[in-house]
């Protein structure tokens, strides 16, 4: 029996043999395994509708879920589980969708192209799809962050240059890990080890450190020590083929097990609050006493806005709110749409519109208005289409509208002049990124000259 326990990264083997070549050991009592996996909370469970191919969670921070399906990539966040947003919607296939950072994410086509994109505005940044004649099944960044190597069914394995977005020419010594069908796995194209697995390679995995390799075949799991070339432990817990070991991602604060099977299941198990002992509950209270110390414990947690209070509320339940309550959603909207909310607490508009997504109510309220009302709401659109942290829900905001008023342009002045306005925003804005672009551009090539001289 072995698992792999995140907090220590590493590979426990409950057997004998470990032992009986290492001495020591690195086991631990079946005691700390089961504390372990007992401090997980019940799973949070979500059906898709299709098989779930790959999992990975960003390295860092917010730590977002990439879920990679048929022909969509979707991502969760890390905290609520609630769905952000999804990549590639497409007709062609998608596979192993990949974080370079917290800003970017590549992935695999069935078309053989290999596409990244941006995370928080979703655009494609590159599509390199002029070296494989195969899907494209895998993928991995190289750690300068600027290379991205892919592997494709059609038996090649290309490196790209994403700055370029070309192939990439091999002038320093690389090593890939390769797995193969014929029972073996290799480095480079010459090999410099070759493991025999014994039965059909369907997958491998580094563990941390890069000196221990995990390849999954036939009925068992082998852990084989790279440095030496050889064989350490194998693992037969299953009766049928093992077909994957990425179906299954831990965050790397330890918070975080999210699951993936062939039926669609996702599951997201957290990792449960540390307990507070008397002690420490009795200090707090005390704490809590003193006036002056009131709200010093509290911290914010990432991507919170503060949301100060109406000033005119006076402690009373606001109109949103109060609308929100009796599901009268279009006066909810209607109460935070006024110019004196949109200038002042813009973000209690923001919330409110965010707040009907969750619900799902987001096209019912913005239904069935006149040119007054449908005015109020494209200017807050217009005044926020270019703010990096209203710009997603904006976007979902417009493309309802254009949907729902498709045949009131040119009835409606104010829907045109709005969407007008808004194409200008947008063209201006992409014409400041390629100019950002193009002196960073520029920047890289007098630091390079700089270098030589």
């Amino acid at each position: 029996m072995g698992t792999f326990d995140n907090r220590h990264r590493k590979l426990v083997i409950d057997t004998p043999l470990w032992k009986s070549r290492r001495g020591s050991g690195l086991g631990a009592s079946s005691q700390e395994d089961s504390d372990y996996w007992k401090d997980l909370e019940f799973p949070v469970t979500i059906q898709e509708s299709g098989p779930i191919h790959y999992i990975q969670i960003s390295p860092s921070k917010p730590h977002w879920v990439a879920l990679t399906g048929s022909l969509k990539v979707q991502l969760f966040d890390s905290d609520s589980d609630a769905l952000l947003k999804t990549l590639s919607k497409g007709k062609e296939r998608v596979y192993g969708a990949k974080f370079r950072d917290e800003a970017t994410l590549g992935l695999g086509t069935e078309n053989g192209a290999v596409k990244v994109y941006s995370v928080g505005s979703k655009a494609l940044l590159r599509d390199m799809n002029t070296g494989h004649t195969g899907p494209v099944q895998r993928i991995a960044f190289l750690t300068d962050k600027k290379h991205i190597s892919s592997f494709s069914d059609d038996k090649t394995t290309i490196l790209w240059d994403i700055p370029r977005g070309g192939c990439h020419p091999i002038s320093t010594p690389l090593v890939l890990m390769i797995t193969q069908l014929n029972y073996g796995i290799k480095r480079q194209s010459t090999p410099v080890v070759t493991l025999d697995h014994g039965s059909p390679v369907e997958d491998i995995l580094f563990l941390q450190g890069g000196a221990l390799l995990a390849s999954a075949g036939g009925h068992h799991v082998i852990l084989w020590d790279l440095t030496a070339g050889k064989y350490l432990a194998k693992m037969s817990p299953h009766s049928k083929t093992i077909t994957s070991l990425s179906t299954v991602a831990v965050s790397p604060d330890d918070k975080l097990i999210c699951t993936g099977s062939s039926d669609g299941l996702v599951q997201f198990l957290h990792r449960r609050a540390p307990e507070i002992s008397e002690s420490e509950l009795l200090f707090m209270k005390r704490k809590e006493k003193n006036k002056y110390l009131t709200h010093m414990n509290f911290k914010p947690s990432v991507g919170d806005m503060v949301v100060p209070e109406y000033e005119y509320a006076h402690g009373r339940e606001n109109k949103f709110d109060m609308y929100l309550r009796k599901f009268e959603f279009s006066k909810a909207l209607d109460s935070v749409l006024r110019m004196y909310i949109q200038k002042k607490h813009p973000q209690y508009t923001y919330s409110v519109l965010k707040e009907l997504k969750r619900r799902k109510m987001l096209s019912l309220a913005i239904a069935g208005r006149d040119d007054k009302s449908l005015g109020l709401l494209l200017t807050f659109a217009t005044n926020n289409v270019n703010k990096m942290e209203y710009a997603s829900l904006i976007h979902e905001v417009i493309e309802i509208v254009a949907d729902l008023y498709a045949d009131k342009f040119g009835v409606y002045p104010t829907l045109d002049k709005a969407f007008d306005l808004i194409r200008k925003k947008v063209e201006r804005e992409a014409n400041n990124m390629q100019t950002l672009m193009e002196l960073k551009g520029s920047f890289k090539y007098d630091v390079v000259c700089c270098k030589n001289i």
